[in-house]
């Protein structure tokens, strides 16, 4: 469901691709309206059809902040309908995404994207370094584990 919070169309969308992620949405979201940016941007809440709460933790969100829109499958898609449908609510020239389990700790992130994007026209994708948390929220004490990804364009599947 589209609610135009302006009408300027914002310069990038971000498509946030969730399913069964209450625990992390609430982080997810506040991360990406967290950034820091001189140009409009949206959050494009893409669940599908999530039974632990997610589409709650969604609604709440997009009651407070208007640049929050959402898609919400009424049965699971597998995620084909589910990332179509928020595609088609793409309104921004650039497309980022962060799904619902991971969060942004750059408050700076898609203005430096976006600035490099819009000073080099010949690129069309530009990416980053990835931290991973990985934890068993199963496992109260379980150890939290960092697996560092670096996108550097030594790696064969980013040439």
């Amino acid at each position: 469901m589209r609610m135009p919070y302006s009408d300027t169309p914002p310069l990038v969308s971000v498509l946030m691709l969730t399913y069964n992620h209450a625990p992390y949405l609430s982080q997810a979201i506040e991360s990406v309206l967290g950034q820091q940016t001189d140009y409009p941007f949206e959050i494009i809440i893409c669940d599908d059809a999530s039974t632990d709460g997610t589409q709650d933790v969604a609604r709440r969100h997009a009651e407070k902040d208007p640049r929050i829109v959402l898609s919400l499958q009424p049965v699971n898609t597998k995620f084909g309908k589910n990332f179509v449908d928020g595609c088609a609510l793409v309104r921004g020239k650039y497309v980022a995404f962060c799904e619902g389990d991971d969060y942004w700790s750059d408050m700076g992130k898609l203005q430096k994207q976006v600035s490099f994007l819009e000073q080099h026209p010949d690129f069309a994708v530009c990416a980053h370094k990835v931290q991973m948390l990985v934890m068993d929220l199963n496992q109260p004490n379980s150890q939290q584990e960092f697996i560092y990804k670096d996108c550097t364009a030594d790696e064969e599947r980013i040439r």
